[in-house]
Order: structure tokens, then sequence, then C-alpha cells
């Protein structure tokens, strides 16, 4: 586990990241979270437990 990415205190509530990598540790799974602007431009990674994320559902439309 990336030890850089512990602590989130300056992440503003509300952000939408990507799940990149998830963690088993025996106990609990952690997953590390990218986060990027519009142009696709990574910003900020961090380590979240399960009950810190809220699962978005997204479906492609096809045109």
């Amino acid at each position: 586990m990336e030890p850089q990415y512990a602590s989130i205190s300056s992440l503003p509530v509300r952000l939408v990241g990507t799940i990149v990598e998830v963690y088993e540790t025996g106990k609990e799974c952690q997953y590390l979270l990218e986060f990027a602007d519009s142009q696709g431009s990574e910003y900020a990674m961090a380590m979240l437990k399960a009950d810190e994320i809220l699962v978005l559902q997204y479906e492609l439309a096809v045109a």
C-alpha cells in the first residue's frame, strides 16, 4: 500500500474519482482512487475505505 496516499484531509467532499487499485488487507479492503480534471489530468490520489466511497453507476449510451 502506498503510504503517501494514506491521508486525504485536503480533498473536498463530493469529488468523483476512479478506483485504480484494490488492496485486501484481510479485515477490510482499501481502494486507491485517482481524481482527474475534465481534460483527464490527474490532480490527486487517495486511499479510501469502503465506507468512504459512494459507488456511482454509469452506462455508456451507444449512439
